[in-house]
């Protein structure tokens, strides 16, 4: 056999095995460990994964089942809120779904409901909605209200949903407190307004932790705080109990989680209209932050560092044990190309280490769930809109 036909065999045989591994091989997502950017790639196979057409916004799981609220599909291909059956991580499929024509921003699930926070819009349609999922294939609405135009942000806590509702102006935001113990009947309680959260763009989270609330905003200028404390001890007459800045410019945080008197904090950046068409863009010098809230009227920051590039955001958090995992728009950075999805290592508090961290095909991770040794990342920019990773991969337990 000449040298020639032996040479186009070896490619033709090379080009059969990409082939191959491009349709039935689950493209690998690089994983890399420690903050050390040389260190070696590991390649990293997706459990499952599943494709909603759409763009994730929120994830919530239960035992066998993950809840996605996806961005509203004008052109109705998709459902706004899917139940997927993840008994079979391999194998995760949609059971059923409801379409409402309105994004899902928020889920949270408690026993047999869970509870929907949308971007209703106009019109006069509901945004806060109870489903019975007692029965996954056919969820049915049995509860609803129309709190303002849009929900942002909401936990449950007891027999009461806080939730944060903006309205058609970004600068018309408040807190309002649902007792949903009738799921078919959720009355309205009270309703708080302060300043920052009034003139906020938008509020991203709410965390309950014994009778405190802590509120994370979107600031909408430099006056604006981003950082709030209430005490819920009364659900109907909720208090401020301290307002703060977290950094010396009012950046928006994008997720926060609690481990003893600790609050962990990521950061995004920030873009500014400076007039004449000019967009700034306002980076924190760190993005995740750990602030002692021992004591909730004088929270004290006493670790910040930097993930990634200096134009990371940070989009959600996670709370697993010791570790968070945290999900970023990564910057433009070459050096930090791999850095969308981060795990940090917070056993101890003062001394945050990043594990390990992966690029997810250059996406945005908007949400994070984990249960059962899975990962769910719920993503803008891939195909397959969630994927499923194992948890061994990126902890040694």
């Amino acid at each position: 056999m000449s040298k020639f036909l032996k040479f186009f065999l070896i490619i033709g045989l090379i080009f059969i095995v990409i082939f191959l591994l491009a349709k039935f091989v689950k493209i690998p997502i690089h994983l890399k460990s420690g903050q050390n950017i040389s260190n070696t790639n590991i390649s990293v196979k997706p459990i499952g994964s599943v494709n909603f057409n759409n763009v994730v916004e929120t994830l919530e799981n239960t035992e066998n089942y993950v809840y996605a609220g996806l961005l509203l599909d004008p052109f109705g291909k998709s459902n706004e809120f899917s139940i997927v059956d993840v008994f079979n991580p391999s194998n995760p499929y949609v059971v059923s779904g409801i379409r409402f024509g309105n994004s899902v921003n928020s889920i949270k699930v408690i026993d047999s409901y869970a509870y929907l926070g949308l971007s209703s819009g106009g019109g006069g349609n509901p945004d806060f909605l109870i489903i019975d999922i007692s029965t996954p294939s056919t969820p049915k609405i049995v509860g609803q209200l129309r709190l303002g135009v849009f929900i942002d942000s909401m936990v449950i806590s007891g027999r009461y949903a806080y939730v944060g509702v903006r309205s058609a102006s970004d600068k018309q935001n408040e807190i309002m407190i649902v007792d949903i113990s009738n799921p078919t009947n959720p009355t309205v309680v009270s309703k708080f307004w302060y300043k920052d959260i009034y003139n906020s763009i938008a509020i991203t989270s709410i965390n309950i932790i014994n009778n405190y609330a802590y509120v994370t905003l979107a600031p909408s200028n430099e006056t604006n705080n981003n950082f709030l404390i209430l005490d819920i001890s009364n659900p109907t007459t909720p208090k401020i109990i301290s307002s703060n800045r977290l950094v010396d410019f009012p950046i928006p945080i994008g997720g926060i989680k609690f481990s003893g008197n600790y609050a962990y904090i990521g950061l995004q950046s920030k873009l500014i209209d400076t007039g004449n068409k000019n967009i700034k863009k306002v980076i924190p010098a760190n993005n995740f932050i750990v602030a002692d809230v021992s004591n909730p009227a004088v929270p004290k920051i006493v670790k910040e560092i930097k993930l990634g590039s200096d134009d990371l955001g940070v989009r959600s958090l996670y709370m697993d044990g010791n570790y968070i995992y945290v999900g970023s728009t990564h910057g433009d950075d070459p050096k930090y190309k791999y850095q969308d999805f981060i795990v940090v290592n917070i056993t101890n508090p003062l001394d945050p280490v990043v594990a390990k961290y992966i690029e997810v095909g250059n996406a945005v991770i908007n949400s994070i769930s984990a249960n059962n040794g899975y990962i769910y990342l719920g993503t803008i920019g891939r195909e397959d809109n969630m994927i499923i990773l194992n948890k061994k991969d990126f902890i040694n337990n």
